[in-house]
């Protein structure tokens, strides 16, 4: 069974490589172009980008013995990362990252939640309580990859 707890510094390094695996992995079945795949692991893998996470306290990993198998990582009320290693899908690890997380924005008093994903990726989070609220297209490199906005609001907000 996996353990989350709050990212550490010691968790930058092991979170990069997650990342990389992560993107290489999805740059494979999305499609993607060895320039889309650079831009992936030298700008949103950086260790300055994660280090900033891990600073703001909005990051949290998915261990077991002691490895580390997933993280997810917030701004204020956008989940900016949510990714497990490939090896470790369908496992629960990503839905037990996910709760977490919107369990302590909503404690934060955030009464929605937002992220960007692509449309593979939808299932997932409907199943989690998003909604799917508008598609765009990707800007800049990663052009003409769809971007999904899903949001989850509140139970009070809903009541």
């Amino acid at each position: 069974m996996f353990e989350i707890r709050a990212a550490t510094k010691f968790d930058v390094l092991i979170i990069r490589e997650i990342l990389c695996e992560s993107y290489r992995y999805v740059a494979n079945v999305e499609k993607y172009s060895e320039e889309q795949l650079t831009f992936l692991l030298s700008e949103r893998a950086s260790v300055e980008l994660i280090n900033r996470d891990v600073d703001s306290g909005g990051c949290f990993v998915a261990c077991e013995n002691g490895d580390v198998l997933g993280v997810i990582c917030n701004t204020k009320n956008e989940i900016t990362k949510l990714y497990v290693k490939p090896s470790f899908h369908k496992k629960g690890i990503g839905t037990q990252l996910l709760r977490l997380m919107v369990g302590n924005l909503f404690e934060k008093g955030h009464s929605k939640i937002v992220l960007g994903t692509t449309e593979r990726n939808i299932p997932f989070y409907e199943k989690n309580g998003f909604v799917a609220v508008s598609k765009k297209v990707a800007t800049g490199i990663m052009k003409p990859n769809i971007v999904v906005i899903m949001e989850s609001s509140s139970k009070e907000e809903n009541s």
